[in-house]
């Protein structure tokens, strides 16, 4: 719309989800490969997939996940960074956390943080997102974002922007979203850019219901489970092709 385009030439089309090769892990397989990450049985573990630039919002989980580890000691935040493919490490993220947020240089707090660096293939993938809790994306920008549907799809309860590209497919009962300020301005040199600023209090504050939801309410548990299968599962790859082929077709 900004370069020009009228509004009812312009079409959406989404991704999609595998739903059989992203699909709910089995209670020997998710309680295996907790193991493997070393997490307990009354831990709740957070989880991120992507690489460390600033619209992702990695800055705004790690300080989000600093203070919810003050009030609950038993969670742990799984990254999983890129820097097998592209060379992006998350620890110089952490290291400028920690140079402007207190919360960050707390003695526990790196120890409740596991890196992944390594390429994964989609089973691994799909082992991971079933392993953990919570799959969380505080992201400023995206396309579409990707990572969510596959959690989703692992019946993993996703934390993500409001305001963005998600709004498209997360609802139910399996999606929380954080309450965001949408901003446009001059990025460095880029001028008149459109993002979203998730806000650090409400992410902090859906990450502890979380935390307190995982070993506690196991009635909620199921049903937030239950409900991100069933929102992935309406987004499968035919239903994108649908769209695409829709708009190629001569008329």
């Amino acid at each position: 719309l900004d370069f020009g385009f009228e509004e009812q030439r312009v079409h959406v089309v989404p991704h999609g989800v595998d739903g059989e090769a992203f699909s709910p892990s089995s209670a020997p397989e998710r309680d295996a490969n907790r193991a493997v990450l070393g997490l307990g049985e009354g831990t709740v573990a957070f989880l991120n997939v992507g690489v460390p630039t600033w619209n992702k919002g990695l800055d705004l989980l790690v300080r989000a996940f600093a203070r919810v580890h003050l009030a609950y000691p038993d969670t742990r935040l799984v990254l999983k960074d890129a820097r097998a493919l592209y060379g992006l490490s998350v620890e110089p993220l952490l290291r400028d956390a920690a140079a402007t947020d207190p919360a960050v240089r707390e003695p526990a707090f790196l120890g409740a943080i596991t890196v992944l660096p390594t390429s994964l293939t989609q089973a691994q993938l799909r082992a991971l997102y079933g392993a953990v809790d919570c799959y969380v994306s505080p992201y400023r920008a995206e396309g579409f974002n990707l990572p969510v549907l596959e959690a989703l799809a692992c019946a993993t309860p996703v934390v993500v922007s409001s305001g963005g590209a998600t709004d498209d497919f997360c609802h139910g009962a399996g999606v929380s979203r954080i309450a965001s300020v949408f901003q446009r301005g001059d990025l460095g040199n880029k001028p008149n850019c459109c993002w979203v600023e998730p806000q650090l209090d409400a992410l902090v504050a859906l990450m502890a219901e979380a935390a307190s939801a995982g070993p506690n309410r196991p009635e909620t548990r199921s049903v937030q489970r239950s409900g991100a299968r069933a929102n992935a599962l309406t987004h499968p790859w035919d239903r994108a092709a649908d769209a695409l082929a829709r708009l190629l077709r001569p008329a």
